[in-house]
C-alpha cells in the first residue's frame, strides 16, 4: 500500500513486455564481485591506487539492478498484478539539467 503523500503514476504497458535483467546471474557480475577487493588491494600495495571514480563505478555496477539495493513496486489496476522493478544505480542524473544540455550543444552561457 502506498503512503498518504506518495505520488501515483499511471503507465500503460503490457505486463509481459517488461522482463528485468538479472545482473547478479551474469558471468561479468560474478567476475567483478569476486575479484574487485583483491584487485583494489593489489593496486594499493603497488602504490598505484585505482582512481576513486573507477572504484565508485565498479561498486555502482554491483548495485545496479539488484532488488535488494532498491526497487519500485508497480501495480497494474487492469489485471491486478504487481511487478518489482529494480532501480538503476547510475551516478549521473537521468535527465540532464538545462545548463548541461546547453553545454553539450556547444552554446554554453556563463
Amino acid at each position: 500500500m502506498l503512503g498518504k503523500g506518495a505520488p501515483r503514476y499511471t503507465v500503460r504497458m503490457s505486463v509481459s513486455a517488461y522482463s528485468p535483467r538479472r545482473a547478479w546471474e551474469s558471468p561479468l557480475y560474478h567476475a567483478v564481485a569476486e575479484n574487485l577487493a583483491t584487485f583494489l588491494a593489489g593496486r594499493q600495495l603497488r602504490g598505484r591506487p585505482v582512481p576513486l571514480f573507477v572504484v565508485r563505478d565498479f561498486r555502482a555496477f554491483l548495485d545496479c539492478g539488484v532488488p535488494s539495493h532498491g526497487f519500485l513496486r508497480v501495480h497494474c489496476e487492469e489485471c491486478g498484478r504487481d511487478r518489482v522493478v529494480p532501480l538503476n544505480r547510475r551516478r549521473r542524473p537521468p535527465f540532464p539539467s538545462r545548463r548541461t544540455a546547453v553545454r553539450r550543444r556547444g552554446r554554453a552561457r556563463g
